[in-house]
């Protein structure tokens, strides 16, 4: 459903969207995308998974953001394309997975609302 974010873990959701703007953040609600110095480098034509450096990258990023905000909810904001998507669900299936050391069967019903 468009504009309507998912609750991932904890205070931490995913809105997918292509024309949201990251200015509606609020009291309550802290709006985000997955930062540029997070990218993928590419091999031929494919387009990821991301390396473990850009991994951990984002892992320490999104620490930094809960801890600067501990009275808010998270909302991670991917574009809805296929690629962009994957990758954003791997960056916060890692991180589920390494930092809150939850089994893929976990993190995979997390993502279950995104099925098509």
């Amino acid at each position: 459903k468009p504009h309507e974010p998912i609750k991932i873990f904890g205070r931490v959701h995913l809105l997918t969207s292509t024309a949201f703007s990251l200015s509606d953040t609020n009291a309550s609600l802290l709006y985000f995308k997955v930062s540029e110095n997070i990218y993928y480098h590419g091999f031929c034509e494919d387009f990821g998974p991301f390396n473990l450096c850009m991994l951990y990258s984002f892992c320490e990023d999104l620490d930094r953001r809960l801890d600067a905000h501990p009275n808010r909810q998270l909302v991670l904001v991917s574009d809805p394309d296929g690629q962009v998507l994957t990758n954003t669900v791997f960056l916060l299936g890692g991180y589920m997975t390494l930092r809150l050391s939850l089994h893929p069967e976990e993190v995979e019903v997390a993502f279950l609302p995104l099925r098509d």
